[in-house]
């Protein structure tokens, strides 16, 4: 009871560290200057990084986080926190945010990600070539009669 609860809290506390305020696509075809700014951390972490590669300075902080947390540090929460991104893809929406895409085509998208090999690119072409097939009018239309049957619990659709 006490690994569901904390597991249940852990993925409120993600839900609401990633939630955006705005739409990033939105926000960036908005602005129309790029300012140093925007690359001041991405810069400075890539730098640092590059830096302490294959330096004595890291070798010395792996060592000591190894013999903190020992060699083969496990948690029971490693195995339930890979799971936390499928749940916050399935619970959004029920936190208030607004799904780019269906159950069905969240659905597809995460067996797309966790597939493999040629498995991966067969679903790949499959879901191209079903988008191809369709025009903009009836991917718009399906997607109007999708948030209508939703919005009905899938009553009279």
């Amino acid at each position: 009871m006490k690994a569901r609860l904390i597991t249940l809290l852990f993925s409120l506390l993600v839900f609401m560290g990633n939630a955006q305020s705005k739409d990033t696509i939105a926000a960036i075809k908005n602005q129309d200057k790029i300012s140093y700014k925007q690359f001041i951390a991405p810069v400075t972490l890539l730098t640092a990084g590059t830096l302490l590669l294959n330096t004595n300075l890291n070798d010395d902080l792996q060592s000591n986080a190894n013999n903190f947390f020992g060699e083969n540090f496990h948690t029971t929460a490693d195995n339930y926190l890979l799971f936390v991104p499928v749940v916050q893809i399935y619970l959004g929406k029920s936190f208030g945010f607004k799904p780019k895409n269906d159950f069905q085509h969240q659905t597809i998208n995460i067996a797309i990600a966790n597939a493999s090999g040629e498995a991966r690119k067969e679903f790949i072409v499959d879901r191209d070539s079903l988008a191809q097939n369709m025009t903009a009018n009836q991917i718009a239309k399906a997607q109007e009669l999708a948030k209508k049957c939703t919005s009905r619990k899938f009553k009279n659709c």
